[in-house]
């Protein structure tokens, strides 16, 4: 039986029972997965099975694994309770809706792309592929945090033709391919502070 993506239906469950499919030492494989993987760009999920801490969680043969401190008792085929760490989501979903806010507008007001994004637990990272000049940096804070004020959708969804792709779109900026996970809008995301170094601009959620 495949293994279902919960996180993509519903990125805001907190909480899901479901069936252990696999165990291999302390690593577990659910059938209606709640934890989203960590990637080379993406924060993973922390949480708990069945009050046993989540340690980490990774994407292996198309599979989400779940490793545990420990599996105890655990046998395949048992119902277990899975609660993700919320905080810790949402800072990340906000994080990352931040990144393809921030990196629509830079593209749509001065044609800069960014060549790369990443999410660290307290920042978002966008790197461009030429140092891009200071005053840029400044306006461009601005427009991203009239658009957080706006509330305006952000919408996530499959692509028609190409199955396995997803895309992120902010409001009326372009769309950008992405398998994360995301806010509903641009409200949730809070005032965002940014601090641009050459080809590189950290934004962060203001405290």
């Amino acid at each position: 039986m495949e293994q279902k993506q919960i996180y993509y239906d519903n990125q805001y469950l907190k909480e899901l029972e479901s069936s252990v499919t696999e165990i291999d030492g302390n690593k577990v494989v659910i059938q209606e997965n709640i934890f989203f993987p960590k990637t080379k760009g993406e924060l993973g999920d922390f949480g708990t099975v069945n009050n046993i801490k989540v340690v980490n969680v990774e994407k292996n043969d198309g599979k989400v694994v779940v490793e545990l401190e420990s599996v105890g008792a655990l046998k395949i085929s048992d119902k277990v309770s899975q609660k993700i760490d919320w905080n810790y989501r949402l800072n990340g979903m906000k994080l990352h809706s931040a990144l393809h806010l921030v990196a629509g507008v830079i593209e749509k007001e001065h044609n800069i792309r960014a060549v790369a994004g990443n999410v660290y637990e307290d920042r978002a990272v966008l790197t461009f592929k030429k140092p891009v000049p200071d005053m840029i940096y400044i306006a461009l804070e601005d427009s991203a945090n009239e658009l957080v004020q706006e509330n305006k959708e952000i919408k996530t969804y499959w692509d028609e033709k190409r199955e396995g792709f997803r895309w992120c779109q902010v409001s009326d900026l372009e769309p950008i391919s992405c398998g994360g996970l995301h806010v509903k809008n641009t409200g949730e995301i809070s005032e965002l502070v940014f601090d641009g170094n050459g080809d590189k601009l950290e934004v962060r959620l203001k405290v």
